[in-house]
């Protein structure tokens, strides 16, 4: 169940439907798009959750946000609250598939915006019939990458120390405790 028909919201069901997903999408512009679906273009109402599993919650608007992921708890249904990570029983990494392969980045809610920087950069560097020739290159950066930057990922400066690896990899620019370089 998705709840919303803005940008947030569509990506997040066509991407579940990208994955076999039966998406039901509720808000009271909705309408399918692109994939099929079932639509139900009407205000949000809690019954809409019946038989949910997974609840994206994309509004737009907090306080519909928060009265979704309650509803969703009440209905025993796992919540997704699209900007609002504290409100998530769950959350999504931005992944990339090619072919069979999927790799997922996640920043563990501190920046998706970071995460999906790396997953454009990653679509990028696995291009077309670049795909085999950048995989045996970040192959060898990893095996070659000490271990210790690997393993820690506990305090900031550790996953500051992490995040730096990964920059590194990915030639995203600057990161810092709590910022971000868009450079």
């Amino acid at each position: 169940m998705v709840v919303g028909a803005g940008a947030v919201a569509r990506r997040k069901a066509v991407d579940l439907r990208d994955c076999g997903a039966r998406v039901t999408l509720v808000a009271p512009d909705a309408k399918p798009f692109r994939i099929p679906l079932r639509a139900i273009s009407e205000p949000y109402c809690a019954k809409y959750l019946e038989g949910a599993l997974l609840v994206f919650a994309a509004t737009g608007d907090a306080a519909l946000n928060r009265r979704i992921a309650g509803d969703a708890a009440a209905a025993g249904a796992m919540a997704n609250v699209a900007d609002d990570p504290e409100r998530c029983d769950f959350i999504l990494s931005a992944s990339l598939r090619i072919g069979r392969a999927a790799i997922a980045f996640s920043t563990g809610c501190a920046s998706p915006s970071l995460a999906q920087r790396m997953r454009d950069r990653a679509r990028e560097i696995f291009a077309d019939d670049k795909v085999e020739r950048s995989v045996r290159r970040i192959a060898k950066k990893l095996l070659h990458a000490p271990m210790e930057n690997l393993n820690k990922l506990g305090s900031k400066g550790e996953c500051i120390q992490y995040a730096e690896f990964v920059r590194r990899l990915f030639d995203l620019g600057e990161v810092e405790a709590g910022k971000e370089s868009h450079g």
